[in-house]
């Protein structure tokens, strides 16, 4: 504060003046949030199995910001540790404060997720997990609320816990 002293909590204002004589007085700027998406392995069975390819449908966004979001920003899901993404950016299109919106991506959105190697113990079955997030972003600045982490636990869709076989079959017999 003035002089080293303590002073009441301030505010800021943002006014942008438009090219067409146009004003905007807001208290925050644009702001992207990822509102959900839906994850679905290529195969689908339920499971999620190490070297699937996984599809990202119906993105969903929100501008929860004060300003209206200009036109330029970017949505994508980013390699992780345990998924890998085909290139994708699907563009965001501009909105309005408080406006929500589905993402039209250009092409399907298509991961990979790893194998993921662990040290086999005896007589248990593979679990796993992978991790993938989103992310938004315009002129290279990232909009903290667009990312969203999603775990999705791996596995083998079959599990043989215990197989028992006759010691001996002559050609006539089944086991």
């Amino acid at each position: 504060g003035a002089n080293g002293e303590e002073q009441p909590c301030g505010s800021v204002t943002l006014v942008v003046h438009g090219d067409d004589g146009s004003t905007t007085v807001a208290g925050s700027r644009y702001n992207v949030a990822t509102v959900g998406y839906c994850v679905a392995g290529a195969v689908d069975d339920g499971v999620f199995e190490p070297g699937e390819n996984v599809v990202i449908t119906n993105i969903m966004v929100r501008n929860n910001g004060g300003m209206r979001l200009p036109e330029g920003a970017t949505f994508c899901f980013p390699d992780t540790a345990t998924v890998k993404f085909e290139p994708h950016a699907v563009a965001v299109p501009p909105l309005d404060v408080c406006e929500t919106c589905t993402l039209q991506p250009t092409a399907p959105i298509v991961g990979r997720l790893y194998d993921v190697p662990e040290v086999r113990k005896p007589r248990h079955a593979f679990r796993g997990a992978a991790t993938l997030h989103s992310a938004c972003s315009l002129l290279g600045r990232s909009f903290h609320d667009a990312t969203v982490a999603t775990e999705l636990p791996m596995k083998y869709p079959v599990e043989i816990c215990h197989a028992q076989a006759p010691k001996h079959l002559n050609p006539l017999e089944t086991g």
